[in-house]
């Protein structure tokens, strides 16, 4: 065999074991699992600073709960939900809406002690169909570590550092940057908590393999995860101490 052969081989075979190894980032996720809600109560979890402040507005879907969904998959694995101004009555103006909070709820199979990182990014597209622009940071990423000492379904409520204020259609970013500890495996895992019906252009998973509308026929989710903001007018500020008792409702 000519050195100018062996060396073209040699090339080949390394290609081939670069696209091999890489092959598992750029793999579709597995069929989402569904199973309705289990029974129980859903307990509230505030992190961070609390308020007393009542939103204007809820601004995403918030419920009523109705299935879990097994179909997280860490690290880079991140959830988005459409929010729209315009959809807050009590702020119909040109100042926007000010996101003060971000709320959403897991099911945890298991004790565990999961990292999150909340946002809020800028929309691109149609105005009938807007998707996320992960690019446009327009609240700024903060991370936490949802502990739970038990399983269960938990509403988990978040006070931003600052309140943030959109003029246009935007999208909460709630994402799952590694794996928890104790809580690594698909039996483990904390579980999405979605509504009873799935509404198209809400709702969006992008990770390393794929970005996807989660309620096309492709994914086929029952209903938008449980993701939403607390807003009111940007003129306004909350308060920021004792309980923020109308997320503690919703949950109920």
């Amino acid at each position: 065999m000519s050195v100018r052969l062996r060396l073209l081989l040699s090339i080949a075979i390394a290609v081939l074991g670069v696209s091999a190894a890489a092959a598992p980032a750029r793999a579709s996720k597995p069929a989402p699992t569904i199973e309705p809600l289990p029974p129980g109560p859903i307990k509230s979890v505030m992190i961070g600073p609390q308020s007393t402040y009542v939103p204007a507005c809820l601004l995403g879907p918030n419920g009523p709960l109705a299935y879990v969904v097994n179909y997280l998959l860490p690290p880079d694995d991140a959830y988005y939900t459409l929010l729209q101004p315009s959809a807050c009555a009590a702020c119909n103006g040109p100042g926007g809406v000010s996101i003060i909070g971000l709320n959403f709820a897991l099911n945890f199979q298991a004790a565990c002690d999961q990292p999150v990182t909340v946002s809020v990014v800028g929309a691109q597209g149609v105005a009938g169909c807007r998707t996320p622009d992960p690019a446009t940071v327009l609240c700024p990423p903060s991370s936490y570590v949802l502990s739970l000492s038990s399983p269960g379904t938990f509403g988990f409520s978040i006070l931003l550092p600052a309140p943030c204020c959109i003029s246009q259609d935007a999208f909460m970013c709630v994402s799952f940057g590694q794996s928890g500890s104790s809580c690594s495996t698909a039996s483990t895992r904390p579980r999405l908590v979605t509504t009873a019906s799935c509404a198209p252009c809400v709702s969006y998973n992008i990770y390393p393999g794929g970005n996807a509308d989660l309620c096309s026929p492709a994914v086929a989710f029952p209903g938008n995860p449980v993701m939403f903001a607390n807003a009111d007018c940007c003129s306004i500020t909350p308060a920021r101490s004792g309980s923020w008792g109308r997320l503690k409702l919703l949950y109920r």
